[in-house]
């Protein structure tokens, strides 16, 4: 049986609008340089990468 609550309607209520929002990036932007962007990429996708600068 569905949960008729005030507090539960609105708990649907609000999942209903979240989901229809489009998705968003969080966190900071990249760097515009491509040599720092690589960098930050690589590091994004493997942070456990523990290369050092000059490799």
């Amino acid at each position: 049986m569905r949960d008729t609550s005030p507090t539960a309607r609105q708990a649907r209520i609000t999942l209903d609008e979240i989901s229809t929002l489009p998705a968003e990036v969080f966190g900071p932007p990249l760097p515009r340089d491509p040599r720092i962007r690589r960098a930050a990429q690589a590091l994004i996708n493997d942070p456990s990468d523990a290369r050092d600068i000059g490799k």
